[in-house]
């Protein structure tokens, strides 16, 4: 049995895959983990058929018809690593030669910690383009950014599902597919039968799911109005006078209460933990009661109110929210911010049983401090193709497509080159076209990839990648990991099958190939 851990989501989950005579048998969950308590979700047991599939990428290969598009052979054929990270490095050479290495773009899709530190920040950031676009607005990002308005921390929320006695989940399947699935799976079941407490779970989802056929209450609930239904409960538990007065503050007069409709004093609360409730009411949960919610959910105002009462007096109780509440392009974050502030109204944040943040484990300094000559200084200093940091998306930490839609725009300057690795934007995008359009506009293309999927078909370059049970690596689980921070070590479990390397040795073999030009990247 050799120990190593799942690259399947931001989990990080720790596996063992017991090994007969150099080839892997079986997958399992390491028994030694404490989030995972040795279980592992159908995504991770699944590595088995990634490592022995017959239709990976076996060593690198170079386009030779120059036309790209969906009815194009790319007629590749094979050519060795130096030959290929020549070709590569001599193209980003001319780039930074001609004083303009920000028209490079590195794009990332599934990583590890170690990976994304070395080839996504370190190279990039040496070599000197400011443009490291990632999938995360693809996936979760809207889950991040609500929770930095409600709390000030730019990271997922870890939920004590073995000690909550409520579980309100908006938009979360978390029994089968919201990471962490397995730490969350073995929690719920935990939080079920362990106890003599049978805690209750709503599911507020639009389709039966399976985590909704499984909950005690499935509400279906229109899609994207997740937001007006967790405002429209906190309406409810504000003029029943349910709010946890140690966590959120009360008023100096007790005789005083929330009145729909009617506005009420700043001067006449005091704050608790909490700050901005009085204001959040004047300006909208005032004019928000469970009625005007239901006109837009389509849930009952009677269920509506129900569930608020249930929520606010079965403590502890957690709100949990996923990507089919976050993952809308003009309110996902405010929905993401709603669902999070009920927490906040039931004295359920850092509390046993709550909503909490147990940031990933901090790696010591690099040992080498970051060099940049002055064109890598000049280069990063550029403006970034997907206007991150920019008045039009001043707290947005990633926004994936709209760096397609600037690319096509040649804005604010074109792209000459461009390197994915472990993506497939081509395919996992809303308004996957305009990908294609990309790749087929920018000029030199390199794919890091397992399997040849619909974003290699673009490129110039595919490289082979190795599994997850093929490197070394190393990845700290995503907050919702449960009542830990955690670290998950990689090591191979068997010997490369095939030419294939690993993203940290193809940040090392350009850091090299480029430092014999210039010294500070490499």
């Amino acid at each position: 049995w050799v120990a190593s851990g799942c690259n399947g989501c931001v989990g990080w989950c720790p596996l063992r895959a017991k090994v007969v005579d150099g080839k892997a048998v079986k997958i399992e969950g390491n028994p030694n983990s404490t989030w995972t308590r040795g279980k592992l979700c159908p995504r991770g047991l699944l590595n088995l058929q990634i490592l022995y599939d017959p239709d990976r990428v076996k060593k690198p290969l170079k386009r030779t018809n120059p036309k790209k598009g969906r009815d194009e052979d790319p007629r590749w054929v094979e050519i060795t690593w130096d030959e290929a990270i020549a070709t590569i490095a001599a193209r980003m050479k001319e780039l930074r030669d001609k004083g303009t290495p920000e028209r490079f773009a590195m794009f990332r899709g599934r990583y590890t910690a170690l990976d994304a530190d070395l080839l996504y920040s370190r190279l990039v950031k040496a070599y000197g383009t400011p443009n490291a676009i990632s999938h995360s607005a693809l996936c979760d990002e809207t889950n991040k950014s609500g929770n930095w308005y409600a709390r000030g921390e730019y990271a997922y929320t870890s939920y004590d599902l073995e000690d909550a006695n409520y579980v309100l989940a908006f938009g979360t399947p978390f029994l089968e597919s919201h990471r962490p699935t397995t730490g969350l799976l073995a929690a719920w079941a935990q939080g079920r039968r362990g106890r003599a407490i049978r805690p209750k779970t709503v599911m507020v989802d639009p389709r039966l799911s399976v985590s909704a056929a499984r909950a005690d209450e499935w509400l279906p609930i229109n899609p994207g109005t997740d937001g007006a239904l967790a405002l429209g409960i906190a309406h409810e538990i504000l003029t029943l006078g349910l709010w946890d007065r140690k966590f959120v503050g009360d008023f100096k007069d007790p005789a005083k209460r929330f009145v729909t409709g009617q506005e009420m004093a700043e001067a006449d609360w005091v704050d608790g933990y909490s700050t901005g409730l009085v204001p959040w009411w004047n300006l909208f949960l005032k004019d928000f009661p469970p009625e005007e919610a239901a006109k837009k959910t389509g849930i009952p105002a009677a269920t509506i109110k129900r569930i608020a009462r249930e929520f606010a007096t079965t403590r502890p109780a957690i709100t949990m929210r996923g990507r089919g509440a976050g993952a809308w392009p003009g309110n996902g974050t405010y929905n993401v911010y709603a669902i999070y502030a009920l927490n906040g109204l039931v004295g359920s944040v850092e509390v046993k049983g709550g909503a909490n943040h147990y940031p990933s484990v901090s790696f010591s300094a690099e040992p080498i401090p970051l060099a940049q000559d002055d064109v890598a200084t000049a280069g990063s200093k550029k403006p970034r193709i997907d206007e991150k940091g920019t008045l039009k998306f001043p707290y947005a930490d990633v926004i994936t497509n709209n760096a397609a839609d600037n690319i096509l725009k040649d804005f604010p300057y074109p792209i000459e080159m461009a390197l994915g690795y472990w993506n497939n934007f081509t395919f996992s995008a809303p308004g996957s076209r305009r990908w294609e359009e990309v790749l087929k506009k920018v000029p030199f293309v390199v794919h890091h990839t397992t399997h040849i999927s619909e974003w290699s078909m673009y490129s110039d370059i595919v490289l082979p990648a190795r599994t997850y049970l093929e490197k070394w690596a190393a990845g700290s689980p995503a907050g919702g990991s449960g009542l830990w921070s955690g670290m998950t070590l990689y090591q191979p479990v068997v010997s490369p099958l095939y030419d294939t390397r690993c993203e940290v040795e193809l940040a090392l073999a350009l850091g090299k190939k480029l430092g014999e030009s210039y010294p500070s990247i490499k």
